[in-house]
């Protein structure tokens, strides 16, 4: 009887697991379409949320290509518990955001390599830097957090999938568009 119990209790085990595997691979293949598909279902905040989340990211990498030794984020201070740095260009590096090589500074353009893989923090960074730093590359100057309220403004509900807007978006920092 004990021995027939040990079994079943064997096979419960080794049944949950598979499924908990299962259920993993099922939930992360969920999650990568959801990712790659539109924000049909999505509310107007979320959308907003997240152009604005893409929209920091490459202002800050415009940005530091504007300012390869980073001499304005040094200016701007930063504290957080998770990190040990004195001003957003130590916050930047110490995420994997930016790299440094010979004084200069590049935009790391995978995000899944920020703060191992945790790129809310990165986000949160970029969220920070954006009442701070100025847009004065295409003409006159604009904080970027107005920078991108009037992205908004202009192009919210006109684009119908992420692929759209980070199309227009590119083509908006980069001077190409309204």
């Amino acid at each position: 009887m004990l021995a027939f119990l040990s079994i079943a209790l064997l096979s419960l085990i080794g049944t949950s697991s598979c499924t908990s595997r299962v259920f993993h691979t099922e939930t992360t293949e969920k999650n990568e379409e959801a990712e790659e598909d539109d924000f049909g279902n999505v509310s107007d905040s979320t959308w907003k949320y997240w152009i604005r989340q893409e929209m920091s990211a490459l202002i800050v990498e415009r940005t530091i290509k504007e300012d390869p030794e980073g001499e304005i984020f040094k200016e701007i201070s930063w504290s957080n518990m998770a990190y040990d740095s004195s001003n957003l260009l130590e916050a930047l590096l110490v995420s994997d955001v930016l790299t440094e090589e010979d004084g200069s500074y590049e935009f790391n353009n995978d995000k899944y390599d920020w703060n191992g893989g945790n790129y809310d923090v990165a986000y949160a960074i970029f969220e920070t830097s954006q009442y701070h730093l100025e847009v004065s590359w295409c003409g006159s100057s604009i904080r970027g957090d107005e920078y991108i309220e009037e992205y908004i403004d202009r192009n919210f509900h006109k684009y119908n999938s992420k692929e759209e807007y980070l199309k227009s978006i590119e083509r908006y920092v980069n001077c190409q568009e309204n």
